[in-house]
Formats: structure tokens, sequence, C-alpha cells
């Protein structure tokens, strides 16, 4: 079953811009340029039929269906940064490579190795 996914870099930016209510500090997070901020939202905005934010004076202010797809969006990639740190962590923590001599092996790491 194939899924219907929107383009992911878009989610990024929209998640991104959404956080910070400016396209100018998303893009100083994912590092590119404001307008290639722009042109995600724009992606995502022709990919889900609908405006996601409004220009006001002061900045930018999600639209009301935007909020809720914000909420939504923001849990699901904070799943994905715990998640993600949880295996890397967790498969880190057990290896121990050690590169050394054998003889320096059987004589300090060998004895050791309960200790470890």
């Amino acid at each position: 079953m194939k899924r219907n996914l929107p383009p992911l870099n878009a989610l990024k930016a929209f998640e991104a811009a959404a956080r910070n209510l400016s396209f100018s500090k998303a893009a100083d997070e994912l590092f590119v340029t404001q307008g290639a901020i722009s042109r995600q939202i724009k992606l995502l905005e022709q990919y889900l039929g609908f405006i996601l934010f409004k220009r006001v004076h002061q900045g930018l202010v999600l639209t009301a269906k935007a909020l809720r797809y914000y909420q939504d969006v923001h849990v699901i990639f904070n799943k994905i940064h715990e998640s993600t740190n949880n295996i890397r962590f967790d498969h880190k923590l057990n290896i121990l490579q050690l590169n050394i001599s054998p003889s320096i092996s059987s004589l300090l790491v060998a004895p050791n190795i309960a200790s470890f």
C-alpha cells in the first residue's frame, strides 16, 4: 500500500516556520534561504489545498487549520527526533571498540575485561 505523504522537506520547512512564526528564523535553523522556505511553504499549501500562514504587520500567524496541522506535525517530528536519539545512543552503548596491539590486549585488557 503506497502512502500518500506530503513532501518531507516542505513539512520540515513548515514545522520550523510555524514554531518560530518566521520564515527567516526557519531558514537560519535549516541552513537554507528565506526564499527556499517560502517555496516549500507554497508547495505544501498546494499539496494540502489551503493557506498555512497569514502575513500580518508583526510577522506571521498560522491559520486555524494550519495550527491544528502544526500541532500534529510538531509531535511527530519530536517523536522522530527522540526515537532516532534512542536508537543511536542505545546502539553505541553496546559497542566497545579498541584499536590496540594483541600484546597490550593480552596484558591489560583481557585481565580487566569485567571492569569494562
